[in-house]
Order: C-alpha cells, then structure tokens, then sequence
C-alpha cells in the first residue's frame, strides 16, 4: 500500500517544483530556440560543456520536467521523450545495438514492434532472434552469439496479454553481461516497475495508460544506468524524434490522474472478463487478472495489479464478422482495436476478437 500511495503522490508532484512566485503549473515552453546576450555561451553550449537551453530538438524546460517525474515514477536516472512509442522502442535498442549486433526478443510483443526487429533493423544490420516468453532459462541461453547486445520483453504483451517473467530475463541477460529491456506499456509504473525486478531498460508507448485520453501520441525511454544514460541521450539528441512540448505537457496533465484512471478501468476490466467467460459465443478469455490465467501467480508476484488489457476468442468467423459490425467495423476480417488505454472504452483497453481460425492464419 505505501508504495502505491507514494506512486500516486509522484504522479501529483514529481518532476516540477515551483519556486517562490512561480506558477504552481509548469508552464509550456512553447518555443523552438534560446536567446543568449554572447557567443561564448552559446558555443558552450554547442559543445556540450554547459548546460542549458538552445534547441528544443535537444533540450526543452517543458520536456525536461516531464522526463524527470517518468524517471522518478519507474526508479531510473534518467528519461528521455520520444515521437512515439515505437520511436522509443527503437532508440532503446539503437542506443545499445549497432550494425553487426544481435537481440533476442519475446515473440509475444506488439505487432510492430515484431516487424521494427524483424524487419526494419535487420535493414540496419541488425539481428533479432524470437523466443517465447515461456521459455526456460536453457533456451534462452541458447539463443545468445557473441555478437548479442540486449534482450527485449513486453509485459503485458499486445495482444495475447501473456506476461514475461523479469527476473528470469534480467538474470539470463546479466549472466551474459547484456541488459535487459522491457517494454511497460500497458501495467505502467503504476502497476509494475520492472527497473525493479531487475531490468535496465523500460521503453513505453505513452499514447496508452500514461496519457489516456486519446489526444497525444508519444513515448519514453528510462534507463537505469548513468552511462548508458548519457549514451542515450547523445544518440537521442543526433536522431530527431524528440516530443515537442505541448505533448510533453498534455502527458504531464495526465500523469496527475494516472492511479484513479487505472484502478477504475481494472475494477472495469474484471467485469468485462467475468462477462465474456459466461458468454455463451466466447471460447477464451485472457486476462492477467483472471485466477484462471496461465500466468496469474507470476503476474501476481511481480505486478501491483493486472491492468485492463483483455484478449478474447469467439467461436466463428460469422460471430467475429457480427462483433466488428457492431463496432461499426465493416470488411475486416480478424481484429477489433480500439481506444488503447483511453478513457473512451469502459475498460479503457483493448478488446480484440478473433476465432481461433483467424489468429491461426495470423500466426
């Protein structure tokens, strides 16, 4: 209980602090530059022997306030913002793995962030090797080469909501002396801090749970490490997606009502669950605050709570075609998604449905 209060306090509090006859509000730097009265400080500046503010591409008061209470939440040194959350994603392992490395990834992770390591990196010279998220500490030593550089994890995972279990991961990357990176996105801080359970890493999609009013798109990367920390940012700082203010203070607004908006989209998300598993047209229910869960004692141990993310499986294809019409969804064969992590959905999470045919010819 202590550390959710405290959790909830640093929502409020954390990051800025007003000085004496400054506004209570951390005000929206709304600008791109910085004026200075000489060049000697502004050269300085460019060589990165001061600190201050010239660019917001760079550096911005605004970004820099809301970076410092994502830090604080999740127990790193340091963040830095990002466009996006797969911009974040990518910076994550950018900063670590270069042309001619590999990573070992969960195969239980959001589409595009499959097709980012798949795909995408493998154009930078990067390669990715699969593994399930079940997989025993054996195989997944198996998977190392000399050249690996990281393993990356989501928890919960998009869609299947499986978890993955930290410590396991932590301890195998550690043993071969690579770090850990975990994608928190849908528990968020609130609910777990995998800095914690032994990650050096966390990357988020803020877009979701973090913001969670379907108006901002952005993401985070924390990091545990001073060094790598300041790695990143020089990396940050040279590839071009930083978040401009106005976002970084839409999300500093929704980080003060981040622990009432999670636990009534739980409480919701459990009667959601309980319905669907009395559905008489619904064959599979997932969801990590399910007793019946595959993975709910390891969600019980490592979590706070279970979130609002539910998977579920009708029994037909004519059922699913009857569920994305009512939607409003026409001539789409398999997926519903909508309003991740908003406060539009009564769970304020993602439903997918999909016959088990359907996720086989996904699969």
């Amino acid at each position: 209980m202590n550390n959710k209060l405290k959790t909830a306090s640093l929502c409020v509090q954390g990051g800025y602090k007003a000085g004496n006859g400054e506004p209570i509000e951390l005000p929206i730097i709304q600008s791109t530059t910085f004026k200075y009265d000489n060049s000697e400080e502004m050269a300085l500046l460019f060589d990165l022997k001061k600190d201050g503010y010239f660019y917001t591409r760079l550096a911005n008061p605004t970004n820099d306030a809301v970076a410092a209470k994502i830090a604080q939440l999740e127990g790193g040194v340091g963040a830095v913002l990002t466009s996006s959350g797969q911009a974040a994603n990518f910076y994550a392992v950018f900063n670590i793995c270069e042309a001619g490395g590999h990573i070992i990834a969960s195969n239980e992770i959001y589409g595009g962030t499959f097709n980012l390591f798949g795909v995408t990196m493998k154009k930078l010279g990067i390669d990715c090797t699969f593994v399930s998220p079940d997989a025993s500490e054996e195989e997944l030593q198996a998977a190392f080469r000399p050249n690996t550089r990281a393993m990356f994890g989501e928890t919960i995972s998009n869609p299947g909501c499986q978890i993955l279990d930290i410590e396991k991961f932590a301890s195998v990357a550690h043993r071969n002396g690579v770090p850990l990176i975990v994608d928190n996105t849908f528990l968020t801080c609130y609910f777990q801090r995998p800095l914690h359970l032994g990650a050096d890493v966390v990357a988020y999609s803020g877009t979701k749970y973090l913001c969670g009013h379907n108006d901002v798109t952005c993401g985070f990367v924390v990091i545990k490490d001073e060094t790598l920390l300041e790695r990143s940012f020089m990396d940050y700082m040279s590839e071009g997606g930083a978040l401009a203010p106005f976002e970084a203070w839409l999300m500093l607004r929704s980080l003060k009502t981040l622990g009432v908006r999670l636990r009534q989209q739980e409480k919701s998300a459990k009667a959601i669950c309980a319905f669907l598993k009395n559905h008489p047209h619904v064959t599979d229910v997932f969801y990590v605050g399910d007793p019946e869960h595959k993975s709910y004692e390891l969600s019980q141990r490592q979590t706070t709570g279970s979130g609002a993310m539910i998977s579920f499986n009708v029994d037909s294809n004519e059922r699913l075609l009857e569920v994305l019409k009512r939607e409003g969804i026409e001539n789409v064969v398999c997926v519903v998604t909508r309003y991740f992590g908003g406060v539009l959905l009564g769970a304020g999470g993602l439903l997918r449905a999909y016959t088990k045919s359907a996720k086989d010819a996904l699969d």
